[in-house]
């Protein structure tokens, strides 16, 4: 990745396409945790529920109005702590009957005939290596995101590739590549262009923009790092679009407009794209997604950014958490009518800037991270490859307004 680009092309478009499945949080109560061992837990396999020996500690969400207790007691589950709890515990000798439905991504996982891979990746370093499992099928990488467990393609892939919609003027099939699916069950794709076959894509079909585009006409202020940006001297503000914006815009205007307005769409409004300004007036700084006390970030202050301390520094640190606690909404650019998602483990709604009026971003640097890419470092031979330059829609840091990008030789 390339931390000083102002001129190249906006190659790639993420969009999450939703799958109808609703998140379900389970709600967390502060009550007598239960002793008793009258208690039977039962998991969601292949749509039925089977007798577990012990309560699952991931991949499982708690189903609250399917699980009971006698006794007038009531069982429920703290997201926070990862711990039972049972209200109105009054009487000996209670039990309870607890079910554990799988999460929504892993509900995907498993419809995608998926396997989670078990290996520990190593950021430092790219990524160029088939993850198989048995079957020949390539396995996702396990982490979280905001609003729960994420799983996505690492390495060297060739089946993660999706038709969907046409374009407007060609008529063609439109190609996009999942890069993961989200905590929340729906899926990101990115744009891999258009053709009669994915075979007869040619490696300039992944651009939407031609090879100078920049991603903002100005940059002389930290402002102008944000995909949408204020008017004032101050960091954050969706008053005004990028050029990036602007472009991918006018794409999905012209290709996917019908496709959204459509009463079924299948693309999803609470879809949402992260531009972390979380920022240091140091390079230096420890990136962290609740603690990390901000500075910078405004008018013409030297100033790093959040992927450029998670992702520069020595310490590779990728994360799919759109900034820190205070400024989620505020980084994570949504359509206009999106309604929110909750929180992970949380009864909070992030609900974004809800400020575009057409759901389309541009993959991050943390995404190209996961999928195997390494700030400095070639790589010829991950699924992200595509021989071009382009954009993410992360900032890196200011002296002059500078965004991520890939560079590709």
């Amino acid at each position: 990745m390339k931390k000083y680009i102002k001129y190249l092309g906006i190659a790639l478009i993420g969009f999450s396409v939703t799958l109808g499945i609703m998140y379900v949080n389970s709600k967390g109560n502060t009550s007598n945790e239960i002793n008793s061992k009258q208690m039977a837990v039962f998991i969601e396999e292949d749509g039925e529920y089977k007798v577990s020996k012990q309560i699952p500690t991931s991949g499982y969400e708690f189903n609250e109005e399917r699980s009971f207790c006698n006794n007038g007691a009531n069982p429920t589950w703290n997201s926070l702590t990862n711990g039972l709890k049972i209200s109105n515990l009054t009487k000996d000798k209670t039990s309870c009957m607890l079910y554990f439905d799988l999460t929504e991504s892993n509900k995907v996982l498993a419809n995608l005939k998926r396997e989670e891979s078990t290996e520990e990746p190593d950021f430092s370093k790219t990524d160029e290596t088939e993850h198989l499992d048995s079957t020949g099928k390539t396995q996702m990488f396990k982490t979280e995101d905001d609003f729960g467990e994420s799983y996505y393609f690492r390495g060297r892939v060739n089946d993660n590739w999706i038709k969907f919609g046409n374009m407007s003027t060609s008529g063609a099939s439109i190609w996009w590549r999942i890069i993961r699916i989200n905590g929340d069950g729906s899926i990101r794709l990115i744009y891999a262009g258009n053709g009669t076959s994915r075979t007869s894509l040619s490696e300039s079909d992944g651009r939407i923009g031609s090879s100078n585009y920049k991603f903002n006409t100005s940059y002389d202020n930290n402002r102008f790092v944000g995909y949408q940006y204020g008017e004032n001297e101050t960091q954050r503000g969706h008053t005004s679009p990028s050029d990036a914006y602007t472009q991918l815009k006018s794409w999905f205007d012209t290709n996917l407009k019908d496709e959204f307005e459509e009463k079924n769409s299948k693309i999803d409004r609470d879809a949402g794209f992260c531009g972390d300004r979380s920022s240091s007036t140091s390079p230096s700084t420890s990136w962290l997604e609740d603690g990390m006390s901000e500075s910078g970030g405004t008018g013409g202050t030297t100033t790093y950014y959040g992927a450029y301390l998670r992702l520069i520094n020595s310490t590779k640190q990728p994360t799919l958490k759109c900034g820190t606690k205070d400024n989620k909404d505020e980084d994570y650019y949504t359509y206009t009518g999106a309604k929110g998602i909750k929180q992970n483990g949380t009864d909070t709604t992030i609900n974004g800037t809800k400020s575009l009026t057409s759901p389309v971003g541009l993959i991050t640097a943390d995404e190209v991270a996961f999928a195997g890419g390494v700030y400095g470092q070639e790589n010829k031979n991950y699924w992200l490859y595509t021989n071009q330059t382009y954009w993410t829609m992360s900032p890196c840091y200011f002296n002059d307004a500078y965004v991520f990008g890939v560079e590709h030789d």
